[in-house]
């Protein structure tokens, strides 16, 4: 690593002309700016226009984060008694990583959500979704399989989280719901076809998990809300 001391933006684009110079292979070089900001004025001193420009995704603004906001959401407003407010377990429903689960070449798990949805709606402001018929479609019952995979689904997103009270425990859910969504039965391709959500996917895997389970503080005791903003923080 080499660090350079520039003043201003003049005096950093100065330095990093003189680096482009000195670079023995433009075509291999990439400039990682941690700005957006920044890229315009790059682009005026690049000894080459012929650039390709790949812009990151930030990790708070993806469906993951969605789903993960509607969890923590759905901890947050939770009775006791295991029920969850109806708003928030309609969007844990409607969530589109869910509903593309998978059992062999069906997706059941739409079908089922769908009508747990109605039977949601019909009941009071809190609910508790494991004490609600499942039904399949078309007046079906769904299949052990599917009924299998729906309270798996549900478990990881709901349950999973009563008892944490640690950075540790916080991070063993999250292991959870990453290992539904990552379970080659159940995702089919979907991760080669959405390749950004499969970034963010490996991103909570290999980023967030970690931050949480190997930290000196994992074991450490904390209020849910201290939890859930170190969550939301590393999100």
């Amino acid at each position: 690593l080499r660090f350079f001391e520039a003043h201003d933006l003049h005096a950093q684009l100065k330095v990093l002309e003189t680096c482009l110079a000195d670079a023995p292979d433009l075509d291999s070089t990439a400039i990682v700016l941690p700005d957006t900001g920044l890229l315009s004025p790059v682009l005026h001193i690049l000894p080459q226009k012929d650039v390709n420009i790949s812009m990151g995704y930030p990790l708070a603004r993806s469906a993951l984060a969605r789903l993960l906001e509607t969890i923590l959401t759905l901890q947050e407003t939770r009775l006791a008694a295991g029920r969850y407010h109806w708003r928030e377990l309609v969007a844990l429903l409607r969530h589109p990583y869910l509903k593309m689960l998978r059992l062999g070449p069906d997706q059941p798990l739409r079908a089922v959500f769908h009508g747990l949805e109605a039977a949601i709606r019909q009941g009071g402001a809190y609910v508790d979704p494991f004490t609600l018929p499942l039904p399949g479609g078309d007046d079906a019952p769904p299949s052990p399989e599917a009924l299998k995979l729906a309270k798996r689904a549900l478990t990881v997103c709901l349950t999973a989280y009563d008892a944490v009270d640690t950075p540790r425990a916080l991070g063993n859910a999250l292991t959870g719901l990453a290992e539904l969504l990552l379970d080659p039965e159940h995702a089919g391709d979907a991760w080669e076809r959405f390749l950004i959500d499969a970034e963010c996917l490996f991103r909570l895997a290999t980023g967030i998990i970690p931050a949480l389970t190997a930290g000196r503080l994992a074991d450490a005791s904390l209020p849910t809300a201290t939890l859930f903003a170190l969550a939301r923080r590393l999100l």
